[in-house]
């Protein structure tokens, strides 16, 4: 029996070493870190702890800063699942904690492994507990975000490029000749060239092909003769304002119409 007591004692002593030990291995000293860091070649203030040689970050202290970027990324938090989701591409609405300056030179990280759902994927990564918040490695933020980090030996800066944002499609009309270049919809809607619906190839075909005695101009009073769109839209009278097909006797004809509506509106304005 007394046999017994003894080992269970040695036991009981082994596991409450134990125990502390273990609980004191996740504790790690946090320091303020002055690390210079570069996004896109401008220096930037992302607030940092210094971990075992590892810069941490808030990650929404991360969002802040690539909220203008083509790495931009939400934060949300799902209660049901107890996880941090990000959605990339979505922008992040700031808040007054973000890019809080770090106040206490050294302070108490509780390091362990979370789960964070990256566009409904799980990843782990290194976590940091700080005051209630939680820091992720820089490096490893880096890498779920795809943005590309170095280290400047030169410098002695944290260098973060995101990715070239995607080039803008110019959008033009598919007249011949077109030279117009719309940032939008809305903006190619309100160009007098490019106003009207775009061609099928059956009507640029016909446009293309000028009969005898057939020309472009911009309205039967312009003294243009254009045999070609491109030669149209390099006109300083006809550039940006709607082709017309004219022919000589058409021209005659439509030139005195116009004149006519003309007198008509002028004699109106002065009743």
């Amino acid at each position: 029996m007394k046999k017994f007591i003894k080992i269970f004692m040695v036991f009981t002593l082994i596991f409450s070493l134990v125990g502390p030990v273990s609980a004191e291995a996740n504790k790690a000293e946090a320091a303020k870190s002055s690390q210079k860091i570069i996004l896109d070649e401008k220096e930037v203030e992302l607030p940092a702890y210094m971990i075992n040689e590892k810069n941490y970050i808030k990650l929404r202290d991360f969002a802040a800063i690539l909220n203008d970027s083509a790495n931009k990324f939400n934060i949300t938090y799902d209660k049901e699942k107890n996880a941090v989701l990000i959605k990339t591409g979505e922008g992040y609405e700031k808040v007054s904690d973000d890019l809080k300056k770090v106040e206490d030179e050294k302070s108490v990280a509780i390091l362990s492994e979370i789960e964070i759902i990256v566009n409904d994927k799980v990843v782990k990564v290194n976590s940091a507990n700080i005051k209630g918040y939680n820091y992720l490695q820089i490096k490893e933020a880096s890498d779920l975000l795809g943005l590309e980090i170095s280290f400047n030996e030169e410098t002695k800066a944290l260098e973060i490029k995101t990715m070239a944002a995607p080039a803008e499609k110019k959008m033009k009309c598919e007249k011949e000749g077109c030279m117009c270049k719309h940032k939008s919809e809305e903006e190619m809607k309100s160009c007098p060239c490019c106003s009207n619906k775009k061609m099928d190839a059956k009507e640029e075909s016909s446009n293309a092909e000028l009969k005898d005695g057939e020309y472009y101009a911009c309205s039967p009073k312009c003294k243009c003769r254009h045999k070609t769109m491109e030669e149209y839209n390099n006109c300083k009278c006809c550039k940006g304002k709607l082709a017309q097909k004219f022919t000589e006797d058409q021209k005659k004809d439509d030139s005195k119409k116009e004149m006519d509506k003309d007198m008509g509106k002028e004699m109106g304005h002065n009743m």
